[in-house]
């Protein structure tokens, strides 16, 4: 049984090598962008621009790009250091917190977009992390959300044959996984969201350069999705759904450990 789980792991390694996906297809940095562009405000005022967890700032970066310098105000969310250092040196408004227990250190109401790109599927708390999205997004403001898709087509060939699908390895990083309606459900559920658009990126092809226009076709089965979300004129917070549910795992809803929803 050993042997046979170790040829499987040897075979999907040498399809990866042998059918590359880019950094930019496999996070979705095109669809970032574009979703930014079309999802800036139009008028006078800078674009207030923000990215939870934003790593080196890749996307933040893009995005001043295609808005441009002059009409954007970049903002981070992120905790390891070495990547707050870069961020700062990019001119990035960044803060040093914990996304899953801190409030985000911005006002409410404030942001005209939120970049939360290939960050949820390693997290537990996301009615927190969603409920504090609501908060700071203004009413018509957008969220952009980049996951790894559970339902890309070498995902369900791993099913298909009793192997767990890459990215949700249990010895791996991940710890959600997440298919288009299932979080789409879960985005929209009680009406402080709407998902506008989704896009797709990276896909293994036996056909070099065909992953990008088969993601673009059939983007349910692409590696990465991207959802354009707008937040609604809905008053309150997100953390409202998690206080009128009862889980039988604890979440944390911004109150006391005592106060936690089990």
């Amino acid at each position: 049984m050993k042997d046979s789980l170790e040829q499987y792991n040897i075979l999907f390694k040498t399809i990866i090598k042998l059918f590359p996906i880019s950094e930019k297809d496999r996070y979705g940095r095109e669809n970032i962008k574009n979703m930014a562009e079309k999802a800036k405000m139009r008028g006078g005022m800078p674009i207030r621009c923000l990215d939870i967890a934003a790593g080196g700032g890749t996307d933040l970066l893009n995005i001043r790009n295609v808005i441009g310098i002059d009409k954007t105000e970049l903002y981070a969310l992120e905790a390891y250091r070495p990547n707050v250092d870069k961020l700062r040196k990019n001119r990035i408004n960044v803060r040093q917190v914990n996304i899953e227990r801190d409030r985000f250190p911005l006002a409410d109401g404030s942001m005209d977009i939120i970049v939360a790109n290939q960050i949820l599927e390693h997290c537990k708390e996301l009615w927190w992390i969603f409920s504090e999205m609501s908060r700071v997004l203004k009413p018509g403001g957008y969220a952009i959300i980049g996951v790894p898709n559970l339902a890309s087509l070498h995902c369900r060939a791993m099913l298909l044959i009793g192997r767990q699908p890459t990215c949700i390895e249990t010895h791996g990083p991940h710890i959600r996984g997440f298919t288009y309606k299932d979080l789409r459900y879960f985005i929209e559920d009680g009406g402080y969201f709407e998902v506008a658009e989704r896009k797709g990126s990276g896909f293994y092809s036996i056909i070099p350069g065909l992953s990008g226009i088969m993601a673009r076709l059939f983007p349910g089965a692409a590696v990465n999705m991207t959802l354009l979300v707008r937040r609604t004129d809905k008053p309150g917070l997100f953390i409202e759904n998690l206080l009128n549910c009862r889980y039988e795992t604890n979440f944390y809803n911004g109150r006391s450990e005592e106060d936690f929803i089990s």
